[in-house]
């Protein structure tokens, strides 16, 4: 006997690129995004959208680039820095939905 095992990553669509059959998802469990084609999306499971997200959106508060945009450098460094690990945050202020 064959099991099939699923590994479901929850997620919401952000933006749709119907030329490509693509879709940008926010995984609303990790946190980041990735374009996925269409093939690669089904249905959530009534039992799994009932939970609430794991993981929270934020920003740090006044930190912008020297420059127009930060550059792939910077950008390592901070995920280096902040990746997998723990950290205190203060909340500032929450945004409404």
């Amino acid at each position: 006997m064959n099991t099939v095992l699923y590994r479901w990553y929850r997620g919401k669509v952000t933006e749709v690129f119907e030329k490509d059959h693509e879709v940008d998802v926010f995984y609303v469990d990790y946190g980041d995004t990735e374009r996925v084609r269409y093939d690669e999306i089904t249905p959530m499971p009534v039992v799994l959208r009932r939970m609430p997200f794991q993981a929270i959106e934020c920003s740090c508060l006044d930190i912008e680039p020297l420059g127009l945009e930060w550059n792939d450098e910077v950008c390592d460094r901070f995920y280096d820095l902040y990746y997998n690990r723990h950290f205190m945050a203060q909340v500032s202020h929450l945004a409404t939905c």
